[in-house]
């Protein structure tokens, strides 16, 4: 009996203190059950969703240790929100203003050039103003037309709506179209176009409209700026740019195309396209600068007579009969057109002709000529032999250093300091020199000295500066600003909670340094990281892969898509063993000039769920490059060889023949649109912070502001939304 009575009791107790326990527990899990669509919503970075829910929940939990912290980021995000709503109607009040006065002096130009028409007096005198008022009409009225085109592309990147009368719009759109046709007709293609029916195009919701006119004015000033020497600079000659272009360097890039485009080549349009090239070299203004024979009218239009009619000929040919024997076959037929009429070198013929030829695959697959091909492979690897300044030309036309690359450069050991101006190279002076020339003669074999003579603030005359050249790598992992010590500064918040990296281009070497930054960051207590990808243009597609797979462990992460092997498919899946942190929130920056390897790191990474985007829609460069030496020469193909798919199945790629498709490129969670002020100043905060001074300069004598971090971010709302959201995604995850 007794033993049964204890066991009773043991039970009774055992039972009492379970509901004991479970009467203390459930109101936590009730109120943790309350709270989690409020981590939902800040994990998602629905931050309007959050602080809806967070208005819904107790007034103790609203005054928690818990609660206080995320008020005050949702208070932060809402004054944002705020500032960016008043920044954007100040703009469009600004740009309405603008268009109104605009608008006015027109009318006023119009109405005294009818008053001056309807009163005779001195001929001359009245010719003279009348001349003149109607230039100023054309300019207010062509300024107006801009104005308006300022208001359309606000409001559509903005989704705000326009005020403008429709009337008014109806009324500049018209007067704009006339000066486009009447300047078209005076031969002032370029104004046309650039002032007037670009512009109308945008406006009207035609942008396809005036494709060919642009293309043809952009090809005829590549022309002028490549064969035209400009008599007040020293520049890259004509003869140097098409040196040893020969026949065989056409023969195998045709050859190439055929066996790796990625689609099947057309080459019926490839060959249309070149004829083209070769007809608008003739019709380039001045050319007969570079050519005199251009000045004969007669052999000129002899020459443009027979390529069109050879342009005719194919266009009326089946395509299937255009085939890589039908292409050696028209080269043949150009250069014997050429031979008996202008007689132009042949380098000159093959060059236009075949950077015609490939302008019809697409805008990434071009030849690179044998005299550019150095050039093209420091732009595509970041590495080079030099001396480590980033150059420019200031006002007076000399070559001036912009800023160091890095404080163990040779130029920055040698006491050449950023906003230096850089009077001679060599013994050559650099006053009419361009940038591009002085590349040239800057750079050179490791190990080679090059003579700078020097001119700064605090010098009497030039001061000479011997540099030994060595091989350059430009940093392409940056911090968010610099101290006076010239050092980076990774962190956004006061805490260190918050890490920022900015990736200024994906080379052979970024995935490694990116790779470090984050583990020495992650060590000194970063719990959330910024990857800032706005305007970097891409680079290779490894790197890309690479750092995707940082942050996850398994999954696609890219696949690309190729013509050939029956649509080989090439799926990069994610391998555990070099996943870094597949946990740490992420967001990653972008904006419209983010490209290629940006596009993947960052669409992918969203489709797999790892990070949120904002900022803007990217460029939409969805395709995969491959450099091929053209046999025997000098000379390369950079090729499109595939297109790449992220994990969701969606191609990135912009239609650049189209428009108004606007399926391209990868749209970000949060969308964040920069006025243009606040465009400028983030544009300024970066240079400021990519100036990179010589570390004995005093601060009063450098040529860049220092930001504070706070200081950038009030300049920055993109940058600023990204801190806020990953702040409540930092602590939600501590609940």
């Amino acid at each position: 009996m007794k033993a049964r009575l204890s066991l009773f009791l043991r039970n009774y107790i055992m039972i009492a203190t379970l509901i004991a326990i479970f009467s203390l527990i459930l109101p936590v899990l009730a109120q943790s059950q309350d709270r989690k669509p409020l981590y939902e919503s800040f994990r998602a970075g629905k931050m309007e969703q959050a602080g809806s829910v967070f208005q819904e929940l107790p007034e103790s939990f609203k005054l928690s240790d818990a609660g206080l912290p995320l008020e005050q980021v949702l208070d932060n995000y809402e004054q944002l929100n705020e500032l960016m709503a008043q920044a954007r109607q100040k703009e469009y009040d600004q740009l309405s203003d603008d268009l109104e006065k605009s608008l006015k002096k027109a009318k006023w130009q119009d109405s005294l050039l009818a008053i001056s028409k309807e009163h005779d007096f001195a001929a001359d005198e009245k010719s003279k103003l009348e001349k003149q008022l109607a230039d100023d009409s054309q300019k207010f009225w062509l300024e107006a037309l801009a104005d308006l085109f300022e208001i359309h592309s606000f409001c559509e990147r903005m989704e705000f709506t326009s005020t403008v009368d429709p009337a008014v719009k109806a009324e500049i759109v018209e007067r704009g179209l006339a000066i486009g046709t009447e300047l078209e007709a005076a031969g002032k293609g370029l104004d046309a176009y650039s002032k007037a029916l670009a512009f109308i195009g945008e406006i009207t919701g035609e942008p396809n409209k005036y494709d060919q006119m642009q293309e043809e004015l952009q090809r005829k000033a590549i022309n002028e700026a490549t064969y035209i020497p400009d008599p007040n600079s020293e520049g890259i000659t004509w003869q140097e740019r098409r040196k040893e272009i020969t026949l065989e360097i056409i023969e195998k890039a045709l050859a190439e195309l055929q066996a790796n485009y990625v689609e099947v080549p057309n080459f019926q349009q490839m060959l249309i396209e070149g004829i083209e090239y070769c007809m608008l070299l003739a019709q380039t203004d001045k050319i007969e600068q570079a050519f005199p024979v251009m000045a004969d009218a007669d052999k000129k239009g002899i020459y443009l007579l027979q390529l069109k009619t050879l342009q005719r000929k194919l266009r009326e040919l089946p395509r299937e009969s255009c085939d890589f024997n039908k292409c050696r076959q028209v080269i043949t037929e150009i250069m014997q057109i050429n031979s008996s009429t202008l007689e132009l070198p042949t380098n000159v013929i093959l060059a236009e002709f075949g950077e015609g030829l490939t302008q019809a695959t697409d805008t990434y697959t071009h030849i690179v000529w044998p005299q550019a091909v150095e050039d093209f492979r420091k732009s595509m690897t970041n590495v080079f032999s030099g001396i480590g300044v980033v150059i420019d030309k200031n006002e007076e036309g000399y070559i001036i250093a912009d800023s160091l690359i890095s404080y163990d450069a040779p130029a920055c050991k040698a006491g050449i300091d950023a906003n230096d101006v850089i009077i001679s190279v060599d013994g050559k002076e650099t006053k009419d020199m361009t940038t591009e020339r002085a590349i040239d003669f800057i750079t050179g074999p490791d190990g080679t000295d090059v003579k700078l003579m020097v001119m700064r603030k605090g010098f009497n005359e030039p001061r000479e500066f011997i540099v030994t050249r060595k091989q350059i790598v430009v940093p392409t992992v940056k911090g968010v600003t610099r101290d006076i010590m010239g050092d980076w500064e990774y962190f956004l918040d006061e805490e260190k909670t918050v890490g920022y990296l900015r990736l200024t281009s994906f080379s052979g070497e970024t995935a490694g340094h990116l790779l470090s930054d984050i583990a020495r960051l992650k060590a000194q207590g970063m719990k959330a990281l910024v990857l800032d990808l706005r305007s970097n243009p891409g680079g290779y597609l490894e790197t890309a892969v690479d750092i995707v797979n940082f942050f996850i462990k398994e999954g696609v992460i890219v696949s690309s898509r190729y013509r050939l092997a029956d649509g080989y498919e090439d799926i990069r899946m994610a391998r555990p063993s070099r996943c870094f942190d597949s946990e740490i929130p992420l967001v990653i920056l972008v904006n419209s000039a983010s490209a290629s390897a940006s596009e993947i790191v960052s669409g992918s990474l969203k489709d797999n769920g790892r990070a949120l985007i904002v900022g803007t829609k990217t460029y939409g460069k969805g395709s995969v490059q491959n450099v091929i030496k053209l046999g025997f020469t000098d000379a390369e193909l950079k090729l499109t060889i595939a297109r790449y798919y992220l994990p969701g199945g969606r191609c990135v790629q912009r239609d650049t023949k189209d428009k108004l498709n606007k399926d391209f490129g990868v749209s970000p969670d949060v969308t964040v649109e920069l006025t243009l002020e606040q465009l400028k100043a983030w544009a300024k905060a970066t240079r400021d912070a990519d100036t990179l001074h010589h570390p004995s300069t005093p601060r009063e004598e450098r040529n860049w502001d220092i930001w504070t971090v706070n200081e950038l971010l009030e300049a920055d709302p993109q940058l600023k939304t990204a801190l806020l959201i990953l702040k409540g995604q930092v602590l939600s995850s501590q609940q």
